[in-house]
């Protein structure tokens, strides 16, 4: 995002929006800020720089010190001079008369010690001095440095370190890492404290993915500033992998593949790029591995995001070349023509070489024309079949956050006789079950009838195959299943497209007007009407899959593009957005209205609303915003219905589980919304314009048409614009209590407790109620809804080893009386 807000061009919005409302880029993505396992609350950076108290002097052993005193000699006679009242009691250094004032020399074999110098201007016989002024000098041993041999870790791996106790006169007063010139280019690397400063400096470090040495600079100082070093060295150790090498980014979680790249610095996801090669992308824009924007250095264009691959076994080799696929912009933010994408290739002498390029777009390409992704091929050259060869993508960008976006899919890295890679691919998630809701409540979709649900399927595919060749498909299929009960509600349905010819294949398959809704009521008609529900649409290629039998080139990960899902949430919300925002939605000025439409197909009960409040670069904590809801048809100049101030608050603040946060506020009084529409939204308080007022979240994979509007005092306007989505306000309704600040889109029963969360290795159950551990079944799903493991809970708890990190969906369920307990768990 840039540091400037983005005011899109004319062709976005009707002439009645283009000056009511900015679209601004988003500070940072929130559910990449997860501490590492184990790490304490509360550990920021001690300001070890201003320890000395104020007027003392501080010098090392054997130093001298020239020493200044503020005097009037007028008067005094010939002979007078600079002297110490009390220099015979001096302990820990010698002090000299000089004509400009005193010189204190520490003693040689000083700790530290305190010397206070009473000192003046007085004549030849000390009985007429100036106003006695009294000096303090900290003398002190020289600072100590002890440096430790290399610990070697894989990558990620954590390793206690045990730091001996500090000789620090008087003890540790403060500590803090220092920054280490060591050349190191791994940056999500974690160092922290695993005690009390008053017990030990025992720290805990985490390590990065990128191969090399780091080092780890600890500074101990007492509460004179006297201060100790203590440098440990780290060697990350990357074993070379094999050809061929492939990575299409359909790997769950929103990190790279460890065993193929040493950054995190990229998004893996799947909202943000519009039909890509492959399902899930690697994003490059200003975010750093910690989901925070790397700082802004003035206006100077310079990488931001690096992804590098792991050392790969290039000796022997010959007619290699990489191929991949780019897009820029996407559904995010357009990169300038100073803004570009790189590759370069690592030199055995171990400079990196720039071997590709391409520039961003002018302002004056339109907002609204499509970016499609372009396939690129760069051979590599005689100088790099070496073992350990290594290539890495980085952006360049003169601005900081979600900006200057760029979506990488498909890298392959292969022999000439390994370029038969053959490969069908989803390119998308399966869309809701609703037409354009993606959440409702149970109760108003059995109310709303068919004419609510989606009546067609869309899917695409891109037909990888090499040499380019039609490829059948008739295996494929499609299926809808209720998450929790796993009650199917569709049978497997299979795309009747017959087979896809090379390249990208866009399939609807349409379905009669009442057979969906008959089918879903007929599996939902024994389910409670207040009940809550995940119901997940399911595409699988089934039969189209590759081995190392049929294809020469198979690659274990080209299968992972088989299989995609969307969930839908039948609880006490309703929404249009996936969860996801990729850019935001500000007023232009305070005093504006911004709501979205809603309808009730029998009456409901507004109790609050859940907004997503993503940070943007600008600071609005200072502003306020009114939560309004409007019942009825919008009337030019009328008041809301309902209207509560509030102050933003950050979810992510507050739950480390927090994907996407949205920040829950209950209203003091629950409002009855008749059969028929309802508008809610926010209006903005105080003095702001553009990218300085409060954003709110905008899911562009969802751009709804028809339920957005404005006004700033009078008329209410349609808000459209092909760069719009769907805002992220979901109304909460019904019976069930508003969760406040919550990140949750349904409540849970909690009978159980999931612990550590996050959690790397394993997961532990506990149970209230003295239930046995033995009556709860769990199951484990991805944040796209894939069943990934399932089992009957013991002491031993869940292994999670085998899962990259990432946020993923645990759900309980008591055996003897159905109970659920749903929880988001973060994997690190």
């Amino acid at each position: 995002m840039k540091q400037i807000a983005l005011l899109l061009s004319l062709s976005l919005f009707t002439l009645t929006s283009l000056c009511a409302q900015e679209i601004v880029p988003l500070g940072g993505y929130d559910f990449l800020n997860v501490k590492p396992k184990g790490q304490p609350a509360g550990q920021a950076k001690m300001n070890c720089d201003n320890l000395l108290p104020d007027g003392f002097l501080q010098v090392t052993a054997e130093d001298s010190l020239d020493i200044t005193i503020n005097v009037d000699t007028n008067g005094f006679e010939v002979g007078s001079a600079y002297t110490c009242l009390n220099c015979d009691d001096l302990e820990f250094g010698e002090l000299e008369s000089t004509d400009a004032g005193f010189t204190y020399t520490a003693n040689a074999d000083v700790e530290q010690g305190l010397d206070t110098l009473e000192l003046a201007f007085c004549n030849p016989d000390g009985d007429d001095c100036s106003v006695v002024q009294t000096v303090i000098v900290v003398a002190q041993r020289a600072s100590r440095t002890f440096t430790f041999s290399a610990e070697t870790l894989s990558p990620q791996e954590r390793i206690d370190i045990e730091v001996p106790l500090d000789e620090l006169p008087e003890g540790v007063a403060c500590r803090f890492f220092a920054d280490c010139e060591d050349g190191y280019l791994g940056n999500e690397q974690s160092v922290y404290f695993l005690r009390d400063i008053m017990v030990n400096n025992d720290f805990a470090y985490v390590a990065a993915r990128y191969g090399g040495v780091d080092q780890v600079c600890l500074q101990v100082c007492n509460d004179l500033a006297l201060c100790d070093e203590y440098i440990y060295e780290f060697e990350v150790v990357r074993p070379n992998i094999d050809l061929p090498f492939f990575d299409d980014f359909s790997n769950e979680g929103n990190r790279p593949r460890l065993e193929l790249w040493q950054n995190q610095d990229v998004l893996v996801n799947r909202t943000l790029a519009v039909l890509p090669p492959s399902i899930g992308v690697a994003t490059f824009d200003g975010i750093g591995p910690r989901g925070f924007a790397y700082p802004l250095d003035g206006t100077v264009t310079g990488p931001r995001d690096f992804l590098t691959s792991a050392p790969i076994n290039m000796g022997g080799e010959s007619n290699l070349a990489i191929t991949f696929y780019a897009q820029l912009r996407g559904l995010g933010d357009r990169p300038e023509i100073n803004d570009s994408l790189r590759l370069e290739f690592l030199r055995q002498d171990g400079e990196w070489q720039n071997v590709w390029s391409t520039r961003g777009i002018s302002t004056g390409f339109g907002n609204c024309v499509d970016t499609a992704f372009t396939f690129y091929q760069v051979d590599i050259g005689n100088q790099f079949y070496y073992d350990g060869f290594q290539f890495r993508f980085s952006n360049l960008s003169s601005q900081t956050g979600a900006v200057d976006t760029w979506h990488l899919d498909y890298v392959k890295v292969e022999g000439a006789n390994q370029m038969g890679l053959n490969d069908i691919a989803f390119v998308a998630p399966p869309p809701s079950i609703l037409a354009e809701y993606t959440a409702l409540p149970y109760r108003q979709l059995l109310a709303a009838g068919q004419g609510i649900l989606r009546t067609s399927f869309e899917a695409s595919f891109w037909n990888h195959a090499l040499p380019a060749q039609t490829i059948p498909i008739s295996a494929a299929d499609y299926r809808i299943e209720e998450l929790g009960t796993m009650e199917v509600l569709l049978e497997p349905n299979g795309f009747d497209i017959g087979s896809l010819a090379p390249g990208l294949t866009a399939f609807t398959n349409n379905e009669p007007d009442d057979g969906l809704f008959n089918d879903y009521l007929e599996a939902l008609e024994d389910f409670d009407e207040d009940g809550e529900y995940v119901v997940a649409t399911t595409y699988d290629l089934g039969g189209v899959t590759f081995t190392e039998e049929t294809d020469p080139g198979f690659v274990e990960s080209v299968n992972a593009n088989n299989f995609t899902t969307t969930t839908t949430v039948f609880a006490d919300a309703y929404a249009y957005d996936d969860g996801s925002s990729e850019l935001a939605l500000a007023a232009q000025s305070g005093g504006q209205t911004i709501v979205q439409r809603y309808e009730a197909f029998t009456d409901e009960v507004l109790r609050g609303v859940s907004i997503r409040l993503p940070r943007s670069v600008n600071d609005v904590s200072n502003l306020t915003i009114d939560l309004v809801v409007f019942l009825g048809d919008l009337e030019d100049g009328g008041s809301p219905d309902l209207s509560m101030t509030v102050s933003p608050i950050y979810a992510e603040a507050f739950y480390s589980d927090s994907l996407e946060g949205f920040t829950s506020y209950a209203f003091p009084d629950s409002l009855d919304i008749p059969q028929g529409d309802f508008y809610v939204g926010w209006r903005q308080n105080g003095t702001c314009s553009g990218s300085t007022c409060v954003p709110v979240g905008m899911d562009r994979n969802n751009n709804v048409e028809g339920v957005r509007f404005f006004r700033n005092s009078g008329d209410w306007n349609p808000l459209e614009g092909c760069s719009l989505g769907a805002l992220m306000i979901r109304p909460l309704v019904g019976n069930s209590q508003v969760p406040v600040t919550s990140t949750t889109e349904f409540n849970r029963d909690e009978f159980v407790t999931v612990y550590p969360n996050p959690a790397n290795e394993r997961v532990f159950l506990t149970t209230r109620n003295d239930i046995e551990l033995t009556r709860l079944n769990w199951t484990l799903y991805s944040l796209t809804g894939s069943q990934l493991a399932r089992g009957t809970a013991d002491s031993q708890g869940i292994d999670l080893s085998n899962y990259a990190a990432g946020t993923y969906f645990l759900r309980v369920v008591d055996s003897t009386n159905g109970k659920i307990s749903r929880h988001k768990l973060v994997v690190q």
